[in-house]
C-alpha cells in the first residue's frame, strides 16, 4: 500500500470510528471514551505515516 493509499486509509477509518457518535441518541461516558481512545489510535498512525513519508 502507497503512503498516499495509506493515509486515505486511516481517514476513512477515523470518520467510521466517529460515525456512531452523529447516530447515538445519548452516548455514555465509557461509549465516548472508547471512541476518543480509537481516535487517538488513528491519528498517532496517521502522524508516524507522515513522518515517515516525509524521511
Amino acid at each position: 500500500m502507497t503512503a498516499e493509499n495509506r493515509g486515505a486509509d486511516l481517514n476513512r477509518r477515523r470518520k467510521r470510528v466517529l460515525d456512531p457518535l452523529e447516530t447515538v441518541d445519548e452516548p455514555t461516558a465509557a461509549f465516548v471514551n472508547l471512541i476518543k481512545e480509537r481516535v487517538a489510535k488513528i491519528a498517532a498512525e496517521l502522524e508516524a505515516e507522515k513522518a515517515h513519508c516525509a524521511n
